[in-house]
């Protein structure tokens, strides 16, 4: 079906000035019709975003600006104490950090001194053991030459006491005789 148009009034010098801008204002409305079922798809998106962007920039007013403006200073201001925040714990995380490393480096100096005396007194144990061995050694020694001095000295001494009784069997042997040369005498 064919779209029907309306009549328009026709404007005549008798017509008054309301008159006059009512046909004005509906011949304006016609065209805009008109032009917008003739505009093509990409002419109709270009218009939207054309009018879009007229509203946006119409609803920047002074008071809307300063309301943005006063939002984005709120905005920065939460941002702000939300990386103060944050640093100051990430501040804590790193005093306990360097707290930790110091509590460990004490640990490690405790661990390396305890090593270090560990290593001393391996070696004082090593020293005694090397001076215990020289001195068993040297004991030996010594029992086996004192062993053998008492045996050298008891041999000689089964020696003296082996020629003391004979001596004392030969003077008894001899004073036997000279008793009995006595006698015979």
């Amino acid at each position: 079906m064919a779209e029907r148009k309306p009549a328009t009034k026709k404007l005549s010098a008798t017509n008054t000035k309301q008159e006059m801008l009512d046909t004005y204002n509906e011949l304006v409305a016609q065209m805009e019709t008109k032009r917008e079922s003739d505009a093509a798809p990409e002419q109709k998106v270009v218009e939207k975003a054309a009018r879009q962007v007229v509203a946006v920039a119409d609803a920047l007013t002074a008071d809307g600006i300063i309301r943005d403006i006063g939002g984005l200073k709120a905005e920065i201001g939460k941002m702000l104490t939300m990386l103060s925040d944050r640093l100051e714990q990430e501040t804590g995380r790193y005093g306990a950090v360097k707290q930790a490393i110091a509590e460990k480096e004490k640990e490690l100096a405790e661990i390396f001194e305890i090593q270090k005396a560990a290593s001393s007194l391996a070696a004082l144990i090593e020293a005694q053991n090397q001076k215990r061995d020289e001195f068993e050694v040297d004991m030996a020694e010594r029992k086996s030459a004192l062993s053998r001095e008492i045996e050298e000295t008891r041999q000689e001494w089964q020696k003296e006491k082996a020629q003391r009784t004979a001596e004392v069997k030969e003077q008894e042997a001899v004073e036997a005789k000279k008793r009995g040369r006595e006698k015979e005498e």
